[in-house]
């Protein structure tokens, strides 16, 4: 649908004493009717409604619940509840005038304004009833609402981002099955390290995902709290008694998730630090992404002169004169996706500080931030997990020789031969250039065959087995 045809559909009318869309719409001057346009709903590209969907679906939810609160209270009749209710599914589908709406200046009273006129004429039309905005509004208002919206908000996009991260840490756990018997050099601090299996590399990062997750799904459950019923300033001015719980548990019921009216109306509707506590798990999940991505890209690195232990999927082309070179660009997008939610929670720490007294918060950005956030890794995830992570191949053989030639292969040593049977090893190893095990049998400290068996790279990278090994050179 045009913006033009949408703007055709607005209601120019609401009902008597109710602030209504005409007054958002004004002729420009030196233009005909025709080109009739809200000054709000100008043309801006992505900074408009339909670019967040689920903050549109949110309000149809929370007004949808309302409704049918109010009924059960007996405010307005179950007849009016259900062609309101009908006429908020209409508006979660999308395609409604509210998505021409900036998302800079639409939270509080002109987004309540315009779902409330949007909904009544919707409903009126569809069940022949006559409803008016001051019905679908009933119980309300618009900072009640709007924290209920944000609320609803963050949740759809944590769950969003919860499943496409269940996603991507179960591909990595299919990779760390197929790398079970390839054994690499640690590094700690970019230096030789201690031999690790690749598999169980994976199956770390794949445990970092999941603990980010878990956050999130505590999150969710705290986001699950409804401030409908609680008025302007926490008092339930003129809200029937029984609505909140009422409207709480139609929420519970839209949604799947147990919502309860907050415990103080007060504290809640001021409120800043549920949307804060909620970037911020968004925030350590995408910092855990990061650290893989730029992991990844560093542990594929070459093609000659590298780490190379693994080969990334050649998503993009390499180069036309350097054979086997394959760029690491998913891996690289992946980090500067992960870098955008940090600065985003820059802009959302300043925004949450916009409000004064009852007024938690009067800037849209915090909630904006949220979806850009959280929207934004989800797709990184899931565009990562088939193009990058599905894709990755181990080099056995050159992870394998890094792995025999570690130097902090010296640890090994220590622990099982003592400190002067390590420092003859070291001084030989610097001398000669050769590798541990070659510099145990140049100084005759072990035959061949036990500086192998010692020095056995896959007993070294499995636990409790790496131990036993050196207890029985210990013992001998």
């Amino acid at each position: 649908m045009s913006a033009g045809s949408r703007i055709e559909k607005l209601p120019l009318k609401c009902s008597a004493n109710t602030e209504s869309f005409a007054r958002f719409l004004k002729p420009i001057q030196g233009r005909d009717d025709s080109k009739m346009v809200n000054m709000q709903l100008i043309n801006l590209g992505k900074l408009r409604l339909d670019t967040y969907p689920e903050l549109v679906k949110a309000v149809a939810t929370v007004k949808k619940a309302a409704a049918r609160g109010n009924a059960q209270c007996g405010r307005i009749s179950k007849e009016k509840a259900e062609a309101i209710a009908k006429a908020a599914d209409k508006l979660a589908e999308g395609g409604s005038a509210l998505e021409l709406l900036s998302i800079y200046r639409v939270m509080g009273s002109p987004l309540n304004r315009a779902a409330n006129c949007w909904l009544a004429k919707e409903a009126a039309e569809r069940s022949g009833l006559e409803i008016t905005a001051d019905e679908v509004n009933a119980s309300q208002t618009p900072t009640d609402v709007s924290v209920t919206v944000v609320n609803l908000t963050a949740i759809e996009v944590l769950q969003e981002l919860k499943d496409a991260s269940a996603a991507f840490a179960e591909e990595l756990r299919s990779q760390a099955g197929q790398f079970s018997d390839v054994v690499k050099c640690g590094r700690v601090m970019l230096q030789d390290s201690l031999p690790v299996n690749l598999g169980k590399e994976f199956q770390a990062w794949a445990h970092s995902i999941d603990r980010c997750r878990g956050r999130i799904e505590q999150e969710i459950r705290e986001l699950s709290i409804s401030l409908l019923g609680a008025g302007d300033v926490g008092t339930s001015l003129d809200v029937p008694e029984g609505f909140p719980l009422a409207a709480a548990d139609e929420l519970s019921r839209a949604t799947g998730l147990l919502f309860k009216p907050d415990a103080d109306f007060m504290d809640g509707i001021t409120a800043v630090d549920r949307l804060c506590s909620a970037h911020a798990c968004i925030q350590s999940l995408a910092t855990a992404y990061w650290r893989i991505m730029h992991d990844l890209e560093f542990l594929s690195s070459g093609p000659r002169t590298g780490i190379r232990e693994i080969a990334l999927p050649a998503v993009a082309p390499g180069s036309s004169i350097m054979p086997g070179k394959i760029n690491p660009t998913m891996a690289q997008l992946g980090a500067l996706l992960a870098d955008s939610v940090s600065s985003n929670a820059a802009a959302l720490a300043s925004s949450l500080q916009s409000g004064w007294l009852a007024e938690g918060m009067r800037s849209t950005i915090p909630v904006k931030m949220i979806m850009d956030s959280g929207i934004l890794l989800a797709r990184a995830m899931l565009v990562t997990k088939k193009k990058l992570i599905h894709g990755i191949t181990a080099l056995k053989l050159r992870a394998l020789g890094q792995a025999e030639d570690s130097a902090a292969l010296m640890i090994v040593v220590e622990k099982a031969l003592g400190t002067e049977a390590a420092e003859k090893v070291a001084r030989r190893m610097e001398t000669d250039g050769c590798n541990c095990r070659d510099a145990l049998v140049r100084e005759r400290i072990l035959s061949e065959e036990n500086a192998s068996r010692l020095l056995d790279v896959t007993t070294l990278s499995t636990p409790r087995k790496n131990t036993a090994l050196i207890e029985s050179f210990r013992n001998s």
